[in-house]
């Protein structure tokens, strides 16, 4: 009897108008995206390369520059990827004491036109959160009250089907109509992705890719979920349209840019002219006693190689007090971050958001990990200049053949040990929202 319910459900959905026009909405948002993003892609590893041969020169040992490689799976989800920057300079550590990335490689925004930056953004994540979760709400929002104002509902229940068998079956039906729009979206992502000659996609892309297609079926049928109960504690379907949409505007728009910027207003850390005012500070004491010290004078290219190495650690010692004070700004920072984005965790898009850029590595905890390794290759860098200039010469060779660039190899467990919170909390949207459907369709009035 499920199969049945299912059945006619899923015919039903087919040959609605509304599936028919969300599912080509689907494909033109994502032929767009998918072109945007790709070209995208192809731009920033091509400068990817170029920065990477020129640290082979022979000033690397002295700036070095790390870049991290663009990560193929940012074209299905760029996350904060290009928001947070690819590069890191070891001159602005040195004089600012912070491994700041900067650096958007190949970002249309400066490049392109406006239509094109803004497309950018319109990748795979941000189809399935906002528009096939709409899809699901359209889907759902008629599955039971929709039925009751028709009258197919009393019919059904006169024939003495188990009202969970109803409730199932509309369920799957919903379910099933929501994976073909999914399928055909990421079908004609990994073909356009195919035809690029720079696209590379090895085991490990395709396993995560895969989780991430099983996180937006998750996150799907949490919304429909949501729809189906919404419908079950209504009368007439277009209350329940409000109602629902009410709902998906407090989850997916309102509460993960909310949450953030309650932090942000409540909880007080450094601002930018106090740390400004704290470099400034440094950089007098550092100037006064170099003056004390070495006077105003000497050439630093006249000086001998002792005096040389004295000037050399006198101004890493101010590179250490300003890295010093920018951690304890990050450890702020951080903590902001983090309690920000629990509370933006209150909304499943975010958990989905969260989750599917944890497996696609373009999430922030990638970024920590790029920068802590960016960190051993800059005090590898400290510790080559303060070698005299002998020794550095020595040691040229060696630091010079240092690849100073990272692809971070991640393995699956750390992003499944990152991504629990969220996927445990998409399960318990989901799990909520149907037993909630459940317990209302068990004592609706169909009358």
């Amino acid at each position: 009897m499920i199969w049945t319910i299912t059945k006619r459900e899923i015919h039903d959905n087919l040959l609605s108008s509304r599936f028919a026009l969300a599912t080509i909405l689907c494909l033109i948002l994502i032929v767009l995206g998918a072109y945007v993003s790709i070209k995208d892609y192809e731009k920033r590893i091509d400068e990817y390369s170029v920065g990477v041969q020129e640290q082979k020169g022979p000033r690397s040992a002295y700036e070095p520059k790390v870049y991290r490689k663009p990560e193929v799976l940012g074209i299905f989800g760029q996350g904060l990827e290009r928001r947070l920057g690819m590069i890191a300079d070891y001159r602005d550590y040195r004089s600012r004491g912070t491994i700041a990335l900067a650096g958007e490689m190949g970002t249309f925004g400066s490049r392109q036109s406006a239509y094109l930056s803004a497309l950018a953004s319109i990748d795979f994540n941000f189809v399935v959160r906002v528009v096939m979760s709409l899809l699901a709400i359209f889907l759902a929002y008629d599955a039971v009250s929709g039925e009751r104002e028709a009258g197919v509902l009393k019919l059904s229940l006169a024939n003495s089907i188990p009202r969970a068998h109803i409730l199932m079956g509309k369920f799957l039906g919903g379910l099933f109509c929501l994976v073909i729009p999914l399928a055909m979206s990421s079908i004609v992502a990994l073909l356009m992705m195919q035809l690029s000659d720079t696209v590379e996609l090895g085991a490990a892309e395709w396993g995560r890719l895969g989780i991430i297609l099983l996180l937006s079926m998750l996150y799907l049928a949490m919304f429909y979920a949501m729809g189906l109960f919404v419908s079950c504690i209504t009368k007439r379907s277009t209350m329940t349209l409000v109602v629902s949409m009410l709902i998906w505007i407090l989850l997916v728009v309102i509460i993960p840019n909310v949450g953030p910027a309650m932090v942000k207003r409540f909880r007080h850390r450094i601002s930018r002219d106090e740390m400004v005012s704290q470099r400034g500070k440094l950089y007098a004491d550092y100037h006064e006693r170099y003056k004390k010290k070495f006077g105003l004078t000497t050439n630093f290219w006249d000086d001998s190689e002792e005096t040389k190495r004295q000037k050399r650690e006198h101004g890493l010692e101010l590179a250490s007090a300003l890295f010093k004070l920018s951690q304890e700004h990050t450890r702020e920072l951080d903590r902001e971050t983090g309690a920000g984005r629990w509370i933006a965790r209150f909304s499943p898009a975010s958990a989905f958001s969260f989750a599917s850029s944890t497996f696609a590595r373009t999430d922030i905890g990638t970024y920590k990990r790029f920068k802590e390794s960016v960190k051993v290759i800059f005090f590898k860098a400290d510790s080559f200049m303060r070698l005299s200039r002998q020794e550095r010469e020595e040691q040229s060779k060696l630091l010079n053949d240092y690849e100073y660039s990272l692809k971070l190899s991640e393995a699956l467990a750390d992003s499944f040990r990152d991504a629990t919170p969220d996927i445990i909390l998409l399960l318990l949207f989901g799990v909520i929202f149907f037993m909630g459907a459940y317990a209302s369709f068990v004592k609706y009035d169909v009358r």
